[in-house]
């Protein structure tokens, strides 16, 4: 199972309903790729928590609206998946304008905006695209 798309079509499908807040099975590079996403608004607060009952651990996003209730994000692209991955060097990487949309890789240093690891002249995996 894929949890990283699994997680952009919940949350893209979660803002499209215009719901408050969304919970998702815990996993750590899914909790990277949230706090990437969280750090340029598009959503409002990431936090993890236990349930009672269980060991297991569970991510509740806040999602984003602007003045006029439309969601932040609004479109979310798994890049790289299970059968097909996609690596980029720093040259390759495209830019994005930040108040549009931001691509989201997996480098040798952790998970960073595609922006950030063309700076750091690091290449990697392109997890996702948020528009």
């Amino acid at each position: 199972m894929d949890t990283i798309a699994n997680m952009l079509s919940q949350l893209k499908n979660a803002s499209l309903a215009r719901k408050e807040f969304v919970e998702i099975p815990y996993s750590k590079t899914v909790e990277a790729v949230l706090r990437v996403i969280e750090k340029h608004g598009f959503v409002k607060k990431v936090g993890i928590f236990k349930q009672k009952d269980s060991e297991r651990k569970s991510l509740h996003i806040d999602l984003s609206y602007d003045v006029e209730s439309q969601p932040m994000l609004s479109d979310a692209k798994r890049v790289s998946k299970p059968g097909r991955r996609m690596y980029l060097q720093s040259k390759e990487i495209k830019r994005v304008n930040p108040k549009f949309g931001l691509v989201i890789m997996s480098t040798p240093q952790g998970i960073m905006t595609g922006e950030q690891a063309r700076r750091s002249k690091l290449g990697g995996e392109v997890i996702c695209e948020i528009l």
